[in-house]
């Protein structure tokens, strides 16, 4: 008898842990999990004749897995086979709850996991953390698996104990698997079944994940660019959806704003200008007078606006928030200790960050904090004036303030714009541009400052007395040598303090100069900005979605996410009114539409001439998407496939002939 199975017999009231620790360290044991590591197939057989199949089951090791999670891992499928053979469960579990599916998923055993599931092994087993093998293949991103397991019906929406989703992992490791399992939630119906049910099935592809705490899946797909996810039927009637039922009516109330205050603001910029000796400050006219109505309805236009970005900051620190790893995750730790998970923290304590991380927040405080310093301008010279005392801030401060207020707000204008499916791709590709342009700057930068150097060493007036004596200003100092030689990218080339100087490395300095900045350079940036266009055209559908899903993400935010949600729980309930009423109307039993509010669980839909127009239009819609050598191949392919009908029916004819 060994001692295992002494242990067995003179200690039955130890547990499954009890007997692994009686056990722990015991020279039979080490050797078993040495060979289930190392594979040796002959020495397991004669161990495992020496224990009970209970206990060469339940026996772990000091890191809670056992012999069979071991062989499950390394993907040794004979020693599998030797172990079920024995008798041992093909389900067993480690002191994790994990059964060795879910260690050969893990590691990336794809054939030991058909093996096991061949062999009955459950794959929708979920383990004490509450994973499931979705949760194990999304995140180590094995696709084989990830759509292996949704084909057995494993839900990528399952939540663990944390409130995490494999969904979030699929979209950053497998988005081919997530459009995938996206196509299984898309049904083509018939007309009133499309117009009625379809947005039900949208489960978990817009809920906060536990693991991040304040991002969805579709938030995740936006920020990662995702073309192939944005553009996927779900996704998108998900988004027409949200922005039907919600976005477009903040959308339009934006854009009239926007058109209010542009109004309101050149009416105020272009009165400075048109009536000759305007001054800012002094109202003592009609057309001051005016002027002042406008100013005052401007201002309480901006100071709307501002309360809005303010209650935006403050609705930001509502939630909880992922806590990031590193020196940052540690800070957080210390000064915000009383988070419920240590893995968390209150948003509040990170909303000033979270806020400032959007360019457009910051762009919206840049904005009205210039309309509150010339406001404060304006009112210091008012009051100064009325007291009869000299004005504390200068008229051209005001201009310059105001001219800047009308730039900013002309500019923020942009961003309504892009919500247009044709100006919304341009805008894009803007941004991208001055991406562009700061890589290439910062490559110019390392020759500018190299050659500025080097020019303002020999050419400077206290290094050469020829221009010194010549007075050529070009390189008297290091700032003046800087301009001069960005000047030259621009095509201001100035030789006189060559030809002065007359010095060979100079001269030379400069050939090459003008050759890396005007011609290598400058086509360098041509070919950047014509790449970035041609990206942005290429993908131009695609990125307007990302356009307008970034912005119904951001009003959802604004509105607040329990707003949302009653506004389309609303909508759903109106849809549902709609669709008692579609079946009254056409005397259609309520039995073949299998009333749900989710695509997979209906089993039956009725097919109707509307169906059938439903799936000619997305045909055409596909046609109209292709591109002409792809319409061209398509057209190819059809000719030859009538051709070879033509064929085969002239045969058959001669056949009937013959017969």
């Amino acid at each position: 008898m060994s001692s295992i199975e002494l242990i067995e017999v003179h200690s039955p009231r130890l547990s499954t842990v009890g007997m692994e620790e009686a056990a722990a360290g015991s020279p039979l044991d080490n050797a078993l999990f040495a060979d289930c590591k190392a594979g040796n197939l002959k020495i397991l057989l004669e161990q495992l004749a020496d224990l009970k199949p209970s206990v060469a089951g339940s026996i772990l090791d000091s890191d809670g897995w056992g012999p069979f999670h071991y062989i499950a891992m390394k993907g040794h499928i004979e020693l599998a086979k030797a172990m079920l053979a024995h008798g041992v469960p093909v389900d067993v579990l480690d002191r994790f709850g994990a059964t060795p599916m879910y260690r050969a998923v893990g590691f990336g055993q794809v054939a030991m996991v058909h093996f096991l599931a061949e062999n009955g092994a459950n794959p929708l087993a979920v383990n004490e953390s509450g994973h499931n093998m979705l949760h194990n293949s999304a995140r180590n991103g094995n696709s084989e698996l990830t759509e292996f397991f949704i084909s057995k019906g494993v839900s990528p929406i399952h939540r663990d104990n944390a409130s995490h989703t494999p969904l979030m992992d699929m979209v950053k490791n497998t988005p081919e698997e997530c459009v995938k399992w996206l196509d299984t939630r898309t049904k083509v119906l018939d007309k009133y079944m499309l117009m009625v049910h379809s947005e039900h099935d949208f489960d978990g592809i817009d809920d906060l994940d536990g693991a991040t705490g304040d991002m969805t899946p579709l938030e995740l797909i936006v920020k990662k660019r995702n073309h192939e996810l944005i553009s996927h039927r779900l996704i998108r009637k998900l988004c027409d959806w949200k922005w039907r039922v919600f976005a477009r009516r903040f959308f339009l109330r934006q854009l009239l704003g926007y058109l209010y205050a542009l109004g309101l603001l050149t009416y105020i910029c272009l009165a400075v200008v048109a009536f000759p000796g305007t001054v800012l400050f002094i109202y003592d006219s009609s057309q001051a007078y005016f002027r002042a109505v406008i100013e005052i309805l401007f201002l309480i236009f901006v100071f709307s606006q501002l309360f809005d970005e303010i209650m935006e900051f403050i609705n930001s620190g509502k939630d909880i928030v992922h806590v990031p790893a590193g020196a940052g995750g540690w800070l957080l730790r210390v000064f915000f200790p009383k988070a419920i998970d240590p893995a968390f923290v209150h948003a509040r304590s990170v909303y000033v960050p979270r806020y400032l991380r959007d360019l457009g927040n910051v762009f919206d405080l840049t904005t009205y904090f210039m309309v509150v310093i010339d406001m404060g301008m304006r009112i210091a010279n008012i009051v100064a004036y009325e007291s009869g005392n000299i004005p504390p801030v200068s008229v051209q401060y005001e201009y310059n303030v105001l001219a800047m207020v009308a730039v900013l707000y002309w500019t923020k204008f942009l961003r309504i714009a892009a919500l247009f499916k044709v100006t919304g791709p341009l805008i894009e590709t803007i941004k991208y541009m001055m991406v562009d342009l700061v890589i290439f700057m910062a490559i110019f930068t390392v020759f500018l400052m190299g050659f500025s150097i080097g020019f303002f060493v020999l050419l400077s007036p206290n290094s050469s007395a020829p221009i010194a004596a010549a007075g050529t200003p070009d390189y008297e100092s290091f700032q003046q040598s800087l301009l001069t030689g960005l000047l030259g990218l621009f095509g201001e080339l100035n030789l006189n303090p060559f030809r002065v100087a007359d010095k060979s490395v100079a001269y030379l300095g400069y050939v090459v100069f003008i050759i890396i900045s005007n011609i290598a350079l400058l086509n360098l940036l041509i070919a950047m900005l014509s790449n970035t266009y041609a990206t942005i055209k290429y993908v131009s559908d695609n990125e307007f979605l990302l356009v307008r899903a970034r912005y119904i993400l951001a009003v959802q935010k604004n509105l607040g996410r329990k707003n949302v949600q009653e506004q389309l729980a609303a909508d759903l309930k109106r849809r549902e009114a709609q669709h008692t009423q579609v079946i009254t109307e056409n005397n259609t039993p309520e039995a073949e539409f299998t009333h749900t509010n989710k695509y997979s669980d209906w089993t039956k839909v009725k097919e109707t001439q509307e169906q059938r127009e439903v799936n000619l239009q997305l045909l055409r819609d596909d046609i109209f998407k292709m591109s002409g050598k792809q319409f061209q191949e398509m057209h190819e392919v059809f000719g030859k496939m009538a051709a070879s009908i033509e064929r085969l029916e002239k045969r058959m004819a001669r056949m009937e002939t013959h017969a």
